[in-house]
Order: structure tokens, then C-alpha cells, then sequence
């Protein structure tokens, strides 16, 4: 497999040379660098749905997506409150939007009413829409009928949570960063014990670079077994 380089999808900066392609999300980078042709290789517009787990990197990817394509990201107050007026006055200078978590939102009928009106107001203007969700549309469980013809045209796109050689470059692309030591055989050890969450690794790295500069040693497995397990204790202590 193929590791090209995009942005990163787990860092709070959403830098754009530092992601790195799988099997995990290849399908979903592969649709956004065809942007803004979404509807066909000839015509711009349309919109995508990219859905996943938790903490498979969607949101994190919806943002670099914004970094790279100046993308108007739908602040939540907006979809609340109905805000359609500020919407359309702070989002229509972009050429594209984009809505994060947005089967979150499908609370009632309003709601839905809500993104059926940015639907039509993308393609009134020739906007591209990015959204992410937990599940793919035949699953939200919609009212309108509009609305669930409209999302069920577009295409809908899984990302996976990340596969070992993904997160291995993401382990050491972190440790490269914080300029801290850490072995392969030691990235393996905690592969083989940690979640597959890109938040779940940010966290771990976060903790071993701690541990580290306390014990001023690089990082090693006994070090990575004891951040381990305290992090598997704060889970299941977790409410």
C-alpha cells in the first residue's frame, strides 16, 4: 500500500504535510483530491458524506479539508439556533461548506429541516457540501422523504478506524515532532495493546513524552506498560 503524504488527521493544527494514506482512509482521500467535481468529472458541485467510529479521524480530516480547499465549516450555534440568515451572510464567500457530526443533529423534524435548506442552498449555488457521521444515510433514520432522497444520492463514504502501518507513522511522526525517542519494537509493543483511536494515541504519546523527559531516558517498553495501563485503568474508572 501506497503512503502518500496530505495532512495529518489527528493534530490539533490539521497541518497539511503530514498525512498519511492506508487502507483505512484511502477511499475517502482518494474522493476529496477529485474535489470540486463531486458530481461528475466534468461539473463541480455536489456533496459528500464521509462516516466512520469514533475516533477513526473524520473530523480531523473534515478539517484539513478546510486548510486545504477553504472550506466554510458550519459552526454548531448556527444549525441550534436556525441561523440561516448569519449562514448564508459569513458562508456564501466560500465555494465549498461542510457540516462535522451531522447525524448528531437529527434530533427532530426541525433539525432536519435545517440541513435540507443547506442542501438546497449548496446546489442553488453551486456549493460543495462535506459531511461527516457516525453511520452511513440508510441508517439515520429520517423523516423527511426529500431529505433522505437527496443524502441517498450522494456518495457515502466509510473510513475505517486506523490499521497498524497507519498508526505506526502516526507514533513515530508525533515522537519526531516532540523530538523524543522511541524504537519500532517499542511502537509495535503498544500497537498490540492500545485502541485503534487517533485520539487514543495523541493521548498515549502525549503521556510517554511526559514520562520520558521525568525519567530523561527515550522511551521504553516498561515505560510504555506502565502509561498503558494507567490509561486502561482511567477507562474503565471513567463514567
Amino acid at each position: 500500500m501506497r503512503q502518500s503524504v496530505l495532512t495529518f488527521p489527528f493534530e490539533s493544527r490539521y497541518r497539511l504535510e503530514n498525512f498519511f494514506v492506508s487502507d483505512a482512509n484511502v477511499l475517502a482521500f482518494d474522493w476529496l483530491k477529485r474535489w470540486p467535481f463531486w458530481l461528475s468529472p466534468d461539473k463541480k458541485g455536489g456533496g459528500l458524506i464521509t462516516y466512520g467510529p469514533r475516533g477513526c479521524g473524520k473530523t480531523h480530516l473534515l478539517h484539513a479539508f478546510s486548510s486545504m480547499t477553504k472550506t466554510f465549516i458550519i459552526p454548531r450555534a448556527f444549525w441550534q439556533e436556525q441561523e440561516m440568515t448569519r449562514l448564508r451572510q459569513q458562508g456564501d464567500m466560500y465555494e465549498s461548506w461542510a457540516l462535522d457530526d451531522v447525524q448528531r443533529h437529527m434530533r427532530d423534524g426541525r433539525c432536519e429541516r435545517t440541513l435540507l435548506y443547506i442542501l438546497r442552498h449548496c446546489h442553488q449555488h453551486g456549493k460543495t457540501l462535506l459531511m461527516t457521521a457516525h453511520h452511513a444515510v440508510a441508517l439515520w433514520q429520517l423523516e423527511l422523504a426529500d431529505l433522505s432522497s437527496r443524502l441517498s444520492a450522494m456518495p457515502c463514504v466509510p473510513i475505517k478506524h486506523p490499521d497498524d502501518a497507519l498508526l505506526h507513522a502516526v507514533i513515530k511522526k508525533i515522537c519526531q515532532d516532540r523530538r523524543c525517542a522511541i524504537d519500532d519494537h517499542v511502537i509495535g509493543f503498544v500497537l498490540s495493546r492500545m485502541e485503534r483511536r487517533f485520539d487514543m494515541v495523541l493521548r498515549l504519546v502525549s503521556a510517554l513524552d511526559e514520562e520520558s523527559t521525568r525519567q530523561k531516558q527515550k522511551i521504553t517498553i516498561p515505560m510504555a506498560k506502565k502509561i498503558l495501563t494507567m490509561h486502561a485503568t482511567d477507562s474503565l474508572s471513567a463514567p
